[in-house]
């Protein structure tokens, strides 16, 4: 089943305008309805993992989103420049009243 307390965890972290330099939500391709990106993986790490989640790895973060139906992507865009940089998507909407998007 879906652990309602990590998606809204996860929405929350997301949303979060203040950290728009770490991670933020970007305008969806065709065939996904969500779709966001890690801007700098220690900050992720370091700075927001620890105030919602009980683990602080960004491997368990991103096996989690696997699970959860969503899609690690390549950037289409050209400000995404390292390796560093990770984007995931997923196909059914994301929104505080549902924040998981998958059932």
């Amino acid at each position: 089943g879906i652990n309602a307390e990590y998606g809204s965890s996860l929405y929350e972290l997301v949303m979060d305008t203040s950290t728009n330099h770490i991670v933020s939500f970007l305008a969806p391709r065709a065939g996904a309805k969500v779709r966001f990106r890690i801007h700098d993986p220690t900050g992720m790490v370091e700075k927001i993992m620890p105030k919602y989640f009980r683990h602080t790895k960004l491997t368990s973060f991103m096996r989690q989103l696997n699970n959860y139906g969503f899609s690690k992507v390549k950037p289409l865009d050209s400000d995404a420049p390292t390796d560093e940089t990770f984007e995931f998507e997923h196909e059914k909407s994301f929104s505080p009243t549902d924040p998981i998007c998958c059932r």
